[in-house]
């Protein structure tokens, strides 16, 4: 239990750290008035957790990958929090326009880029 929990920390702390480096890259960069770091982040995260999800079917005995990867550098790399905060701050402003382009953008395009992460792992065995 402790060392899988280490393994969770270590993932999520690197992720944590690319998510920051990501959102300050990118803190001046809007599409369609969207944090376009948040976008990036969550919808990249999408996709590599299908590509993890693939592998994970075929090697289920790696376990520690599963923790590492899934739980914690994608669980800290990935940012729902942020993502609920922008869109409230959209509905705030009166920007409901943006604010469901926002949310249908990223709940579609990042299901369908986890599929394609899925199919591109399992195309990778």
């Amino acid at each position: 239990m402790i060392t899988n929990l280490f393994i969770v920390a270590m993932g999520g702390a690197i992720g944590t750290a690319l998510r920051f480096l990501i959102n300050a890259a990118t803190v001046q960069l809007k599409i369609f008035n969207i944090a376009a770091g948040t976008l990036l982040v969550n919808l990249s995260g999408s996709y590599f957790i299908g590509v993890l999800f693939a592998f994970l079917l075929k090697n289920p005995n790696f376990t520690s990958l599963k923790f590492f990867f899934a739980t914690g550098l994608l669980g800290g790399f990935t940012t729902f929090s942020a993502f609920s905060l922008e869109n409230m701050q959209l509905i705030k402003d009166g920007d409901m326009k943006n604010a469901l382009l926002n949310i249908l953008t990223q709940n579609i395009l990042g299901i369908l880029l986890a599929y394609f992460g899925y199919l591109t792992g399992k195309g990778l065995q």
